[in-house]
């Protein structure tokens, strides 16, 4: 800018290489802007697939102990304590399915904001 404004012999070409450069140096930053929110995207990514394996292993065990609740050939003449104790593991774990829906909640939170990412990146 110094020559430009001293009338250098040369200001024209030295103006075309400061624009060259400044478009250049745009495109760049455009580049990195793009190349962030794509590792931030691939970040959630990453994150969300964590949080539904824990979600899907919580899972399997909560149907793990169903499934060690019931046993084969129950004909329902078991004793009533019996019945008074699986209705106590019943409770409890209802009680954890609930505790723990806010967890789930989150998870299917964020695979909702993966979708509408991806949608935004698609339109």
């Amino acid at each position: 800018d110094k020559l430009i404004k001293q009338d250098h012999f040369d200001s024209a070409t030295i103006a075309a290489k400061l624009a060259e450069i400044g478009a250049k140096r745009q495109r760049v930053a455009q580049l990195c802007d793009k190349r962030t929110d794509l590792l931030n995207l691939n970040h959630l990514y990453a994150k969300f697939l964590q949080e539904t394996a824990e979600e899907v292993s919580w899972l399997e065990e909560k149907q793990r102990i169903l499934d060690s609740s019931l046993q084969p050939g129950d004909d329902g003449t078991e004793p009533l304590t019996e019945k008074i104790k699986l209705l106590q593991k019943h409770q409890a774990l209802q009680k954890e399915i609930d505790r723990h829906k806010g967890q789930i909640t989150e998870v299917c939170g964020a695979g909702n904001q993966l979708l509408s990412m991806e949608e935004q990146e698609e339109g």
